[in-house]
């Protein structure tokens, strides 16, 4: 799944000539009101250097967070209109013909403001970074720039160095190691997404279940050669499951001898910490995407909704395109994100609780839209392994503010809840 946007190319182009035309205008009304005799001589130096302040700032020179960028033709156009008035009111000429002269001229400034508001937009900033086993793409659109990026994708980093099962000093790697009734004390978010977790896995009936760390392991999906664990090896794995022998107070965690993964909500957990971070710098408008979870933040300048396209679960392209607004969270899990084949089956990384193998539902791809990444994330994953009917019983229960698209193995498509998903053609 990916976010979607418009190239900002021809914006660019746009706000760049606007911005020119302004300029262009301004010098030829200031000379035009000196030929005139209606300026002043000793005037006009004053007038042009305020007209090159103002396309300095319009090119893009830094100022506060980020770049003004195209977005700066804006302060160039309301600038140039304020020196208009003042040569209107400010003493510098007198008559009809002048007030005419920047009556027409605040007209023409108008038409080019209306213009910019409706086709510009700042130029956006787009860091990456590997992390969470997947890509991460931060894109800040207003209220931030490249520092705001990487302050993003560090607290990124921040959070994989306690969520992760595999990453050595985690919180997790370290309640794992445990003894059975030991109370570890962990980070703050650590026993917030167990907590959430946990509860999670109640509400679904135990689709979700954080306690499956040994039964992963033995599935090797990055393995050249990888192979279908023996059934004893799986049943001695589920023994050290159970969410319900899990226990958390405060920051003390006693894991019951249970081995813990986050995999199925991590990534929706770090993308709510990212959007408070870029909250917290001031950012207004920005997209991030953390493999298959995006979350935006802030409505687009346009107006118009943001475009998440929802990718087939049975080869190349899309299955279709979710319109989401500002503050939303989007989440897809599907057999085909790690799977390998053995004897003609198909063998996915979506395992339910219950047997230890991968699921079998009857569906092929869940994407969930949520008001946060978490709950997004791990409700795609418990829907997917709950299957279609438990799924729809779940959302009308105990999440009617969530909204679900589910594809059956057959390639049919049903919606859950208020989602506005268009059907890709041929898909």
């Amino acid at each position: 799944m990916s976010g979607k946007k418009k190239p900002a190319g021809k914006q660019i182009a746009l706000c760049l000539l606007l911005t020119a035309a302004v300029d262009g205008l301004g010098v030829l009304l200031v000379t035009l009101l000196a030929v005139k005799g209606i300026v002043g001589e000793d005037r006009v130096p004053q007038a042009l250097g305020a007209l090159a302040f103002c396309a300095a700032f319009a090119g893009g020179l830094p100022a506060g967070k980020g770049r003004l960028g195209p977005g700066g033709s804006l302060l160039n156009a309301g600038a140039f209109a304020l020196l208009l008035l003042l040569l209107c009111f400010g003493g510098w000429g007198e008559g009809i013909a002048v007030r005419g002269l920047i009556r027409l001229a605040l007209i023409l400034l108008g038409g080019l403001l209306a213009a910019l508001l409706c086709g510009c937009a700042a130029q956006p900033v787009s860091s990456q970074s590997f992390a969470l086993d997947t890509v991460v793409t931060i894109t800040i659109y207003a209220g931030g720039g490249e520092a705001e990026a990487q302050a993003a994708l560090a607290r990124v980093d921040e959070c994989e160095a306690l969520l992760s099962a595999h990453r050595q000093g985690s919180d997790i790697v370290f309640l794992n190691g445990a003894d059975a009734d030991e109370n570890v004390l962990v980070s703050p978010l650590t026993a917030d997404v167990l907590r959430a977790g946990l509860e999670i896995g109640e509400k679904t009936g135990g689709a979700l279940d954080i306690t499956l760390y040994a039964v992963s392991q033995l599935w090797d999906y990055k393995s050249e050669n990888p192979q279908v664990p023996d059934e004893a090896a799986v049943r001695a794995a589920l023994e050290k499951s159970g969410r319900g022998r899990v226990c958390v107070e405060g920051n003390s965690v006693c894991t019951g001898g249970t081995q813990l993964d986050l995999g199925a909500i991590a990534k929706g957990a770090v993308g709510d910490e990212v959007m408070a971070c870029l909250k917290e710098r001031g950012v207004v408008c920005a997209l991030v995407n953390l493999g298959g979870n995006i979350l935006t933040l802030g409505e687009k300048a346009d107006g118009s909704p943001w475009t998440i396209a929802v990718d087939s679960p049975f080869g190349e392209g899309y299955a279709g395109r979710i319109e989401v607004g500002g503050g939303k969270a989007v989440a897809t899990s599907s057999g085909a994100q790690r799977y390998f084949e053995k004897d003609g089956v198909v063998y996915h990384h979506i395992l339910d609780p219950e047997t230890g193998y991968p699921a079998r539902s009857g569906l092929a791809s869940v994407t969930v839209i949520a008001d946060d990444g978490l709950t997004a994330d791990a409700l795609s994953t418990a829907l997917f392994v709950a299957g279609e009917a438990q799924a729809a019983r779940i959302l009308e229960e105990q999440y009617p503010n969530v909204g679900a698209v589910l594809i059956r193995d057959d390639g049919s498509i049903r919606i859950l809840g208020d989602v506005c998903f268009t059907e890709e053609a041929g898909a």
